[in-house]
C-alpha cells in the first residue's frame, strides 16, 4: 500500500471513528481516535458525505464534551457542510428544539465571532 492510500485509510478511519463518538457523546473513544488517528497524518476536520464534520455531529448531539475535546485538538468551528450551516448553526438548532444552549455557549465562549460567521447571521 502506498503512502497515500495509508493516509486516505486513516482518514476514513479517523471520521468514522469521531462521527460515532460525536454522535454518542463517547470522549473516551473520541479522545482514542483523534491520537491515533493524527499520529497516522488524518485530518480531525474530514467530512462525510454531507460535508459534516465531527464537530458538526458532536454539535448537533448536544455532547459537551466531545465538542470542547474536539475545539482543543484543533477541530475548525467555521467548516460549512454542503448546505452552508458550521457547527454552530447545528448547535442553535438543537438549542431552539430542545431548550439546551451548552454547545452553543462553548462556540461562542471559544470563538466569539461563532454567531457572526453563521449561515444565518
Amino acid at each position: 500500500m502506498t503512502k497515500t492510500e495509508l493516509l486516505k485509510r486513516a482518514q476514513k478511519n479517523l471520521a468514522y471513528r469521531l462521527f460515532d463518538a460525536g454522535r454518542d457523546g463517547d470522549v473516551e473513544a473520541a479522545t482514542r481516535a483523534i491520537d491515533e488517528g493524527l499520529e497516522e497524518g488524518a485530518n480531525i476536520n474530514g467530512k462525510n458525505e454531507a460535508g459534516r464534520t465531527p464537530l458538526h455531529t458532536a454539535c448537533a448531539h448536544g455532547h459537551v464534551n466531545v465538542v470542547r475535546l474536539l475545539l482543543e485538538r484543533g477541530a475548525d468551528p467555521n467548516a460549512r457542510d454542503n448546505s452552508g450551516e458550521t457547527p454552530f448553526d447545528h448547535a442553535v438548532r438543537l438549542e431552539c428544539a430542545y431548550d439546551r444552549d451548552e454547545v452553543t455557549s462553548i462556540l461562542l465562549e471559544c470563538f466569539p465571532d461563532a454567531a457572526r460567521k453563521s449561515k444565518y447571521n
